[in-house]
């Protein structure tokens, strides 16, 4: 909220003269009280009892309390979802083992697309600064960070004569000729490889003059892991360009967590950078928790940009803003701070089936909810997925326009 605060005694509250927030179920006169529901005394984890209640004024809530200004007991609600206090409770996993968003709170009573604690966190300011307006806060401004995803480097360079062979057969098999005609130019040097859309990315990013995360799968020979040859002079010689003016962090691999093999991969990135790798985008956005983030934090990342769902587009967290994570297992909070991601090409075109024009609209809904409260917004797109093949015709308009209206929006040119 861009207000300063600390805790304090009883007695300390008592003889304060300034702004109060007085979370507790005793009444103190001159100050704000939020009654509390008990959800943040507790020292275990619970299957927790919530009823979500449509509001006016707060859109949506839970956890309510007794009184009438602040009808719920906005801490303990903004951490249950902030925490993910749900996906530690037991749970159904979706066919990559991760957390089925069908289940989610959020997406159950309808407010999946909205950054509610965001919104929560305004309505508080402006109950605080009514009460007290004296008191000096910040006003936060909003943000835009285009992110991408590099799944395969290139579509046929670099991955070795096997694969090259393979790819070349399975093409003339299916009758897809002109994909095996593609294919031969490539080889021959005759064709851009159809994934070297970095040129058009780069374009777009600095016409706009936005920021731009690359992540880099650093891993090959496994059925959802098949990037190019990784020693390839070309793999090591495109993420040495990359890093020139953008950054670049580590797409951890599928089975990683599982075999503990991120550690082997960050090296390696490191390796080819020269630099030290601390930001992070699971691939597949597959994570558990705690483990992953307990994992990744101990190894040396400090950002992590997993949190969406791959199945809709949203706020995972209900927050559009970076925020800590919090260990329920430890009961503590950490130093790996999270990026909540809004929207990604895969799910717009594949679990929404959306068309360009109609992903772009869902686009334009979100980064509207986003610059109400000033936060920021995540995209996930892939250089593969800008390669105007006839699966993907159409969509490097959608990033053109996306990009551009992100401009727009952070230059507050208009509302």
């Amino acid at each position: 909220m861009g207000i300063d605060y600390k805790t304090c005694t009883e007695e300390e509250f008592k003889n304060y003269n300034g702004a109060k927030i007085n979370y507790s179920e005793q009444f103190f006169e001159n100050s704000i009280q939020i009654v509390p529901q008990g959800l943040l005394f507790e020292e275990n984890i619970f299957p927790q009892q919530i009823e979500v209640a449509d509001d006016e004024i707060w859109s949506k809530l839970f956890f309510l309390t007794s009184t009438s200004e602040i009808p719920f007991d906005i801490f303990a609600a903004a951490f249950y979802l902030l925490s993910r206090y749900e996906e530690y409770l037991p749970h159904d996993v979706d066919e990559h083992k991760r957390f089925a968003h069908q289940q989610s709170l959020a997406v159950k009573n309808n407010f999946i697309e909205l950054p509610l604690v965001d919104a929560w966190a305004n309505q508080f300011k402006e109950i605080i600064l009514q009460q007290f307006p004296s008191i000096i806060h910040q006003q936060k401004a909003f943000k835009f960070l285009s992110t991408v995803d590099i799944d395969f480097a290139y579509k046929y360079n670099g991955i070795g004569l096997k694969r090259q062979v393979l790819k070349l057969g399975k093409s003339i098999l299916q009758l897809r000729f002109n994909d095996a005609v593609e294919q031969l130019l490539v080889m021959l040097g005759s064709k851009k490889d159809p994934y070297d859309t970095y040129d058009f990315i780069h374009k777009t990013i600095d016409n706009n003059r936005l920021l731009l995360h690359y992540f880099v799968l650093m891993k090959t020979g496994t059925t959802h892991d098949k990037n190019m040859m990784l020693h390839h002079p070309l793999m090591k010689s495109t993420i040495k360009k990359l890093t020139k003016n953008y950054s670049v962090g580590l797409h951890p691999s599928y089975y990683s967590m599982e075999d503990k093999s991120v550690m082997n991969e960050k090296l390696l990135l490191e390796n080819f950078t020269q630099l030290n790798t601390t930001k992070t985008r699971q691939h597949f956005l597959k994570f558990t928790l705690p483990q992953t983030y307990q994992l990744l934090e101990s190894i040396g990342f400090t950002d992590d940009y997993t949190m969406a769902y791959s199945g809709i587009s949203g706020f995972r967290a209900s927050t559009s803003f970076p925020f800590l994570f919090f260990d329920l297992s430890k009961n503590q909070s950490s130093t790996l701070l999270l990026h909540p991601t809004i929207v990604m090409d895969v799910t717009l075109k594949n679990s929404h089936q959306f068309t360009p024009q109609q992903a772009m609209k869902k686009i334009e809904q979100l980064i509207n909810e986003v610059k109400k409260v000033n936060g920021t917004f995540i995209s996930l797109w892939h250089n593969s997925s800008l390669c105007e093949d006839e699966e993907w015709k159409g969509w490097r308009e959608v990033f053109e326009k996306l990009h551009t209206l992100a401009s727009i929006k952070t230059q507050k040119q208009i509302d």
